[in-house]
């Protein structure tokens, strides 16, 4: 992407400014007459230095394409063998529902391995943001018709991965100003919900809407952000790739 062809565009409760620099285009759609949020430009314009990645890391990044180990699991939702307790997994906790509540796990990827369809990761746990941590190992096999079943201690003992044959998701904000700008329905938008919450989060059942649209011109791309009902609060990412299709990342 070209940094220094790029605009940004906030359009916030029918005004239009044009900030020149920046590396894409944002379209905020304020509702109820609400103003837009802070913009992320320092984000989106931070050097490679400044966020620790360098160009070969980025390309590399991009060359594989979806998460790989312990990250693709991401999203995922997972029920206990005994069906009394549920897990969701992010990109930064662990959170298990059971009868007696819900518990948060905090943590830090450590180090990871993988052969023969198995995976094992060591993670550091914490039950606050910056408490202590202790060292916590899990196991995650696959079976040959493609079930995953997840084991560790710190969790209560084994879940297996959630698959549902299908998914249907509600937008539970809709606004016809974000239809608008994709040109799309809200019945696209939410199959392509449902379809991404079918592998990754099967108990949700609403998205809500973030109220930002996101534009690159030069690649005349198009992706706006929701947000899942699940424990996990999972974040999905609607896209047009400039095809007139939509998919989600």
């Amino acid at each position: 992407m070209d940094r220094k062809t790029k605009f940004i565009a906030v359009l916030a409760a029918g005004a239009l400014a044009i900030l020149v620099g920046s590396s894409v285009a944002r379209c905020t759609l304020a509702q109820d007459g609400g103003e837009a949020g802070p913009d992320p430009v320092s984000q989106e314009q931070a050097s490679p230095q400044e966020t620790g990645r360098g160009d070969e890391e980025e390309d590399a990044g991009a060359a594989d394409g979806a998460p790989k180990g312990f990250s693709a699991l991401a999203g995922s939702s997972w029920t206990s063998e005994d069906g009394g307790s549920s897990l969701s997994i992010t990109l930064t906790n662990l959170v298990v529902t059971s009868p007696e509540g819900t518990t948060v796990l905090y943590y830090a990827l450590d180090e990871e391995s993988s052969a023969d369809g198995s995976l094992s990761a060591t993670l550091s746990v914490s039950q606050t943001v910056n408490g202590p941590q202790q060292l916590a190992v899990l196991f995650v096999t696959s079976g040959p018709d493609g079930s995953q079943r997840i084991v560790c201690d710190e969790l209560g003992g084994a879940f297996v991965r959630d698959v549902a044959e299908e998914a249907h998701v509600s937008i539970g904000n809709p606004d016809e100003a974000l239809f608008d700008a994709f040109g799309h329905t809200r019945d696209e938008f939410e199959a392509v919900l449902g379809e991404f919450a079918k592998g990754a989060s099967p108990h949700a059942t609403k998205a809500t809407w973030d109220g930002e649209v996101w534009l690159d011109f030069n690649a005349g791309t198009k992706l706006t952000n929701f947000t899942l009902d699940d424990a996990a609060n999972t974040p999905v990412t609607v896209v047009d790739d400039g095809s007139g299709e939509l998919t989600f990342r």
